[in-house]
C-alpha cells in the first residue's frame, strides 16, 4: 500500500490547489473501502495543523486506517492537529457489521471542544471501530454539557473530554492523556470515557483532567461495561469538583479491571459524597497487583474511600477485588472513613502480601474502632499482609497490625489532623512513582512467595520499578518483600536499570538469577518487544 502524504498545514479541500490536506487525505483514504495509510511530508515536522473546517471525520470505516505522525521513528509525536476551541478534533464511526480499525501514531490531538450536552468526546469521538492510539498525546480538549439538570438527569451528558469511546476496542501505548476536562451535570470521563468496550492501557499516563458538575465521576478515566487492562501506567493528579462526583482517578462499573506495575497518585475528589479519591468502583470484578495507591484524598463531606470506594449492596451488583503485593498509603479522608479502603457491600475482597498502612481519616463518621486503613472487611487474607490500623476484619493471625508506618517506609511525612505518618510517592527509578520501603522495616523479606503473583498468575520476577524481586532461589534465604516495592537500588546491580534491554540484563546479572529474567521474557514481554519499560 502507497501511503497518501500530506504535505500542507492548511485545512482545505482544493483539488487544484496540488496539496494534500490532512483533511483530503482522510477523504482520499475512504474513498475505495480499502486499507489505506496517511503520513506527512519531512517539512512539516513540528507544525500545527489548525483545524478552520469542523471536525475531521472517519465515516462507516469499513477496513483499516493508519494515520502515522512520527515521521523520524523516534517515539515522539511529530504532527499536532488543533481543533483551536472550535470543534471536535476527530470523529471515527466505524460501519457496524464491518471489522474497522483505526491507528493513531506519533500525534498531538489538542483544542478540542464540544459545547452541546449530547456530543461526547472533545478530542476524540469513536464507535464501532478498533482505537490503537501510540506515541500520541492528547492534551486540552473538553466538552461542556448541561449544568441545570441536577440530580433528576440521571443521564451521563458530554461524557469524555479527552476521548469518548462506545462499543470499541481502544488500545493505548506510550502515550498522554492530560489536562481534559468535562463540565456539566453527568458529564463522565475529564481525560477518557469507554463504553461497552475493551480498554488496553499500556505504558501511558492520564493525569491532571478534571470533571466539573454533578455526577462527574471519574477524573482520569470512566470506565462502563467494560474490560480493562492497565499495565505500567500512572494515573495521577486528576480531580473531581461536583456532588457525588466520584472516583477521581478511575470510576468504573461493571465488567473487570486489572491493573499491574502501575500508580493511582494524588488524586482528589472536592464535592459531597464524592467517595473513591483514587478509584471509585462498582459491580466490578478487579484485580491490582505490583502497583501503588498512594496520595489520593476526599475532601467533601461523607466522603469515603480516599484510595478505593467499592460499592455494590445487592446481587449482581457486587465488587470482587484482590490486591497482591500492592501498597496503599498516604491517602486521605476528611470526614468519611476508609482513607485506604472502603468497602461497602457485598463480594470478595482478598488483600495478600500488601501493605495497607499510614492512612489518615480526620472526621470520622463510623463509630468504634480505628477505620482509617480499611472500612469494612477481608473475606481472605493470606498472611503476609502489614496493616496501620489495631484491628482489621477479616485479617489473618499471620498479618501484621498496628504498624508504625513511619518503619515501614524510608520517607514520611504527616497527613491529617493526627499527623499518620504516610508514605511519600517518589521516582525511585523505573516509570511510574513508587514508595520506597525502610532498609530493615518489617515489610522487608516477609511476604509469601507462593502468593507473589501478578493478575495472570505468574510469577512476579520484578517489582513495580522493573528491578528483579528477592526470591530464595536468587537471594539465599529471604522471601519477596510486601507491597510493589522491593528494596534496593538500581546501583546494587551494575547495568540492570529498568530502561535497559532484554538482552543486556541478561549479560550483566549473576547466572542464578537468570531463570527469573528467562521467565519474565516469556511470560510478559508480548510481540518482540526488547525493553521492560522503555
Amino acid at each position: 500500500m502507497t501511503p497518501i502524504v500530506v504535505d500542507t498545514a492548511a485545512d482545505v479541500v482544493d483539488s487544484k490547489d496540488g496539496a494534500t490536506s490532512l483533511r483530503e487525505a482522510l477523504i482520499l483514504a475512504q474513498s475505495d473501502g480499502r486499507d489505506a495509510e496517511i503520513t506527512f511530508d519531512e517539512a512539516l515536522k513540528g507544525e500545527r495543523l489548525v483545524l478552520t473546517q469542523g471536525q475531521l471525520e472517519i465515516d462507516r470505516l469499513k477496513g483499516a486506517l493508519t494515520v502515522d505522525g512520527d515521521l523520524d521513528r523516534d517515539g515522539k509525536a511529530d504532527i499536532t492537529i488543533d481543533a483551536d476551541g472550535g470543534s471536535r478534533v476527530l470523529d471515527i464511526a466505524g460501519h457496524r457489521a464491518a471489522d474497522a480499525e483505526v491507528a493513531l501514531n506519533g500525534l498531538v490531538i489538542t483544542g478540542g471542544r464540544t459545547e452541546d450536552s449530547a456530543a461526547n468526546g472533545g478530542g476524540i469521538n469513536a464507535a464501532y471501530a478498533d482505537l490503537s492510539i501510540r506515541n500520541s498525546a492528547i492534551i486540552g480538549n473538553a466538552t461542556t454539557g448541561d449544568s441545570e439538570s441536577g440530580s433528576s438527569a440521571n443521564t451521563p451528558l458530554a461524557q469524555g473530554g479527552g476521548i469518548y469511546a462506545y462499543r470499541t476496542g481502544l488500545e493505548i501505548d506510550r502515550s498522554t492523556i492530560s489536562g481534559n476536562s468535562t463540565s456539566g451535570d453527568y458529564g463522565y470521563g475529564g481525560g477518557l470515557t469507554i463504553v461497552l468496550g475493551e480498554l488496553d492501557i499500556d505504558r501511558s499516563s492520564i493525569s491532571e483532567n478534571s470533571t466539573s458538575g454533578y455526577f462527574g465521576v471519574g477524573a482520569g478515566l470512566t470506565a462502563l461495561r467494560t474490560d480493562s487492562t492497565i499495565t505500567r501506567s500512572a494515573i495521577n493528579d486528576n480531580l473531581t469538583t461536583g456532588v457525588n462526583a466520584d472516583g477521581a482517578g478511575i470510576a468504573a462499573e461493571f465488567g473487570t479491571m486489572t491493573i499491574d506495575d502501575s500508580t493511582v497518585g494524588h488524586n482528589v475528589t472536592t464535592g459531597d459524597d464524592s467517595d473513591g479519591g483514587g478509584l471509585a468502583i462498582v459491580s466490578l470484578d478487579i484485580d491490582i497487583a505490583n502497583s501503588t495507591l498512594a496520595e489520593n484524598v476526599t475532601t467533601g463531606l461523607n466522603a469515603f474511600g480516599g484510595a478505593v470506594a467499592s460499592g455494590g449492596t445487592i446481587p449482581g451488583r457486587a465488587v470482587d477485588m484482590k490486591l497482591t503485593n500492592t501498597t496503599v498509603t498516604g491517602n486521605a479522608v476528611a470526614d468519611g472513613a476508609g482513607a485506604g479502603l472502603a468497602i461497602n457491600g457485598i463480594g470478595d475482597m482478598i488483600v495478600e502480601n500488601s501493605i495497607v498502612a499510614g492512612n489518615a481519616v480526620d472526621n470520622s463518621l463510623v463509630g468504634g474502632p480505628d477505620t482509617s486503613d480499611v472500612l469494612g472487611g477481608l473475606t481472605e487474607s493470606n498472611g503476609g499482609n502489614l496493616f496501620g490500623q489495631e484491628v482489621v476484619n477479616g485479617a489473618s493471625p499471620d498479618d501484621r497490625v498496628g504498624v508504625d508506618p513511619a518503619t515501614v517506609f524510608a520517607r514520611t511525612e504527616a497527613i491529617g489532623q493526627d499527623a499518620i505518618a504516610g508514605g511519600v510517592l517518589a521516582d525511585n527509578g523505573g516509570r511510574t512513582e513508587t514508595v520506597a520501603l525502610a532498609k530493615d522495616g518489617p515489610a522487608i523479606d516477609a511476604a509469601v512467595d507462593a502468593d507473589a503473583l501478578d493478575t495472570d498468575g505468574d510469577r512476579l520476577v520484578f517489582d513495580q520499578r522493573g528491578l528483579p524481586r528477592a526470591y530464595d532461589a536468587v537471594e539465599g534465604g529471604g522471601a519477596v518483600d510486601i507491597g510493589s516495592y522491593e528494596h534496593g537500588d538500581p546501583e546494587d546491580r551494575p547495568g540492570l536499570t529498568p530502561y535497559t534491554s532484554l538482552a543486556e540484563q541478561i549479560e550483566s546479572i549473576a547466572s542464578d538469577d537468570l531463570a527469573l529474567v528467562l521467565e519474565a521474557v516469556l511470560g510478559r514481554m508480548n510481540g518482540g518487544d526488547d525493553t521492560l519499560l522503555s
